[in-house]
């Protein structure tokens, strides 16, 4: 057991939440990716490619201990984000309201690669303008604090 395997649980249920629900489907596609925006080398590429959902997870606070020094779980931050190619933040409204609704206060989950969701909650809005070699991109979602442990017991 090692510390990095409460990111892969953290991973997995952003993964399987995203793209197992139909709305949200609706509006991307299984354009969801962790931790790397999608690359292109043209605007059709690029085109393709988004609208999509950007997570990234970030480690804020220190591992919860318990019995010595086992670990009962890892608060950490996730940012997720609906992330487009665009002057207008038009399409990513409807994205990020999604986002937060499925997230948001989804606690006590299984995830099915393993490992247990305690808590999940939104703790603040990112919304944040970034132009790139001439491609204007749009990031909009939230901050979300979730702790994970490997197993539900």
């Amino acid at each position: 057991m090692n510390a990095f395997e409460y990111t892969s649980v953290i991973s997995a249920f952003l993964t399987e939440t995203l793209r197992g629900d139909a709305v949200l489907t609706n509006l991307i596609g299984t354009r969801v990716y962790d931790s790397e925006r999608p690359q292109a080398k043209d605007q059709a590429q690029l085109a393709a490619l988004y609208p999509c959902v950007l997570f990234y997870i970030r480690a804020y606070s220190r591992a919860l201990l318990g019995n010595g020094d086992n670990i009962v779980w890892v608060p950490s931050e996730a940012v997720v984000i609906g992330m487009d190619i665009s002057l207008s933040w038009t399409r990513l409204e409807p994205i990020a309201a999604r986002i937060y609704q499925l997230l948001h206060g989804n606690n006590g989950v299984n995830v099915t690669t393993g490992g247990y969701i305690n808590t999940c909650t939104f703790r603040r809005p990112e919304k944040v303008p970034e132009t790139v070699n001439d491609v204007h991109y749009k990031r909009l979602g939230g901050v979300f604090e979730i702790a994970a442990r490997l197993s539900a017991s």
